[in-house]
């Protein structure tokens, strides 16, 4: 009679053919124990669950960049290639679900993080992730802001990552400054009176960015007061600011702006502020509107020169909407300081 023993070599099972005899006939010639491995049948791989000799269903998917550090404005190639994936779950920049492999060409104005998602073919997800530093400018910033208000100093840290200049910090307009780019923050101690020095400075070819209620301080010198028509003819047509109520969503641009680099993962983003209105069709929107008609950023070129750039907030938080709009921000004092 025969039986079969199947040990395990190699991930594969062997057959052996043993012929059983009597305990004398073993005594008598122990070479009567015949063990015959069947090679000749198929050799059966252990395991199941879709596994290959010389391959594997490992799902992956992998960021890359031409260049991890991109000067303001220059071009960097991000692309993505994966393997055992059926789809695209998500990313940080615009892509289509179902282009498993591909690339786009950016122009990050800050540190940026890409981000990619895909689903595996056996039903895991996968990400992978890479960052693009950008180099410092070399502008000189004038932060116009109260230092003793919360949150200040971490914005003029912001700030410094743009320069190697040391940023300048000054709670009103100084008589006499030097500088690129002014920024001017809600707690800043503006006024009407500041006006001619700021557009003075604007013609000279200097660019200003305003945060949030900058605007009613330049207009009116009161934070409480919504019309700022007095600053439209070189504040890109504004008459009103929104009002003291909770922020409200907008959305960045969903593609490039002529003549201001952009960040894909800025795309499309939703953003959280205050904003102004109407805008005029001679400035460059850089988000839609709010439900209530209101525009949280644009960037505009008055006639009589210089740049100037509106922002419905500089958040210092990480909540997605704060760091798509600091983005925006960021890029908008780049933009205005002439890079």
């Amino acid at each position: 009679m025969f039986n079969y023993f199947p040990p395990k070599l190699g991930g594969f099972e062997i057959y052996y053919i043993v012929s059983q005899i009597s305990e004398d006939q073993v005594a008598m010639n122990p070479k009567s124990i015949l063990l015959l491995p069947l090679f000749a049948l198929s050799l059966l791989p252990l395991g199941c669950g879709g596994g290959s000799i010389g391959g594997s269903s490992t799902a992956s998917i992998t960021l890359s960049s031409s260049i991890q550090s991109v000067a303001y404005g220059q071009p960097t190639t991000i692309s993505w290639s994966s393997q055992n994936v059926d789809s695209i779950e998500g990313a940080s920049f615009p892509v289509n679900g179902s282009t498993l492999n591909g690339s786009f060409t950016d122009k990050p104005t800050v540190p940026t993080t890409y981000k990619i998602t895909a689903h595996g073919t056996d039903g895991n997800s996968v990400s992978s992730l890479i960052t693009v530093s950008v180099q410092k400018g070399s502008k000189r910033i004038l932060f116009l802001a109260d230092t003793a208000q919360s949150g200040v100093n971490q914005e003029t840290d912001l700030l410094q990552g743009l320069s190697t200049q040391p940023v300048q910090v000054s709670h009103a307009l100084p008589g006499v400054f030097s500088a690129d780019v002014i920024v001017i923050a809600s707690s800043a101690a503006v006024s009407p009176s500041d006006v001619p020095a700021i557009k003075s400075f604007m013609n000279a070819g200097g660019g200003v960015v305003l945060i949030r209620y900058s605007t009613r301080l330049l207009a009116t010198g009161d934070l409480n007061n919504d019309n700022i028509s007095s600053i439209g003819s070189f504040c890109g047509g504004v008459t009103n600011s929104s009002g003291f109520t909770p922020f409200r969503t907008a959305q960045i641009v969903s593609g490039s702006v002529s003549g201001f680099p952009m960040g894909a993962n800025l795309f499309g983003q939703n953003v959280s502020g205050q904003g102004v209105a109407p805008v005029s069709a001679s400035a460059t929107l850089l988000t839609g509107q709010d439900d209530q008609g209101f525009t949280m950023g644009f960037i505009y070129q008055p006639a009589s020169g210089g740049k100037i750039a509106f922002t419905g907030d500089a958040p210092i938080d990480s909540s997605p909407e704060s760091v798509a709009l600091r983005g925006l921000f960021l890029s908008e004092v780049r933009w205005a300081s002439g890079e």
